[in-house]
């Protein structure tokens, strides 16, 4: 019995130093935006947006105000996103106008092709 608790308490030592040693530790707040800039708005995009799909597909994109408004009303047509009132469309659409609209030459060129990934890397590679 004293063997199997010694066993017992290696193996979870052994775990612990192993997570340790990985370096996980739980995402910082901010990190479940993934990606998506500090904003009035990111927590209406991140409860409207983030139940269906990843916030990276939302990174990636760019668009006009009236492009985002046709994805909106393609979301509620087409892939089953709710109804909500006129205010929060408004905030949706200020916020993604400001954050991911289109980029200008400067910015394309800063952003692409060497940009960094949208995803952390896994640490065990």
């Amino acid at each position: 019995m004293r063997k199997v608790l010694i066993e017992a308490i290696a193996v979870v030592l052994l775990a612990v130093g192993i997570v340790a040693l990985l370096g996980f530790r739980p995402a910082p707040e901010n990190d479940l935006a993934q990606g998506l800039k500090a904003g009035e708005g990111r927590q209406l995009v991140l409860a409207h947006c983030a139940p269906c799909h990843s916030t990276s597909l939302i990174v990636t994109y760019r668009t006009s105000r009236e492009g985002w408004d046709e994805v909106i009303t393609r979301m509620q047509t087409e892939e089953g996103l709710w109804s909500f009132t006129t205010d929060v469309r408004k905030a949706l659409l200020d916020y993604l106008e400001v954050t991911q609209g289109p980029m200008d030459s400067e910015e394309l060129v800063r952003a692409t092709p060497w940009a960094g990934p949208l995803y952390k890397p896994n640490p065990i590679w």
